[in-house]
């Protein structure tokens, strides 16, 4: 079994996540041994932001700022499908930033905040992927 970020590495659709990751230093704490649920924006997602937005933060002086935006994508916790079904939703989730995220469902798909939870309950070693 492999880890969130051995599994993001050997996936394929990751490569944007995981470049981000090591520009922020946090692919150690996604390797501890968790649980952590991380809520994954592929490459396709990554490639609708703004020309231009991944490469500034990737940048060494906006480290601050990249880590806490993708600390944002991870609940520090075990947080499965059946879990969320289980919430009353719409429900705040207190993400690894400090921050909350909104979970809810639209017809019997999961949201976080406005994205659409593509593929659910990717298990690895440390915890899960919600892609």
């Amino acid at each position: 079994p492999l880890d969130i970020v051995e599994t993001a590495l050997t996936n394929g659709n990751f490569k944007t996540l995981v470049a981000a990751l090591g520009a922020a230093d946090l692919v150690t704490a996604l390797k501890a041994p968790g649980p952590l649920t991380v809520f994954a924006p592929t490459d396709d997602a990554f490639g609708k932001l703004p020309s231009g937005v991944v490469g500034e933060l990737v940048k060494a002086e906006n480290k601050g700022t990249l880590q806490k935006i993708l600390k944002y994508h991870v609940y520090p916790n075990k947080l499965t499908s059946a879990d969320i079904q289980a919430m009353t939703l719409p429900a705040n989730v207190s993400m690894l930033s400090g921050n909350n995220a909104v979970l809810s469902k639209e017809r019997a798909n999961i949201k976080i905040d406005a994205a659409l939870i593509t593929q659910a309950d990717v298990a690895n070693t440390n915890g899960y992927i919600h892609i």
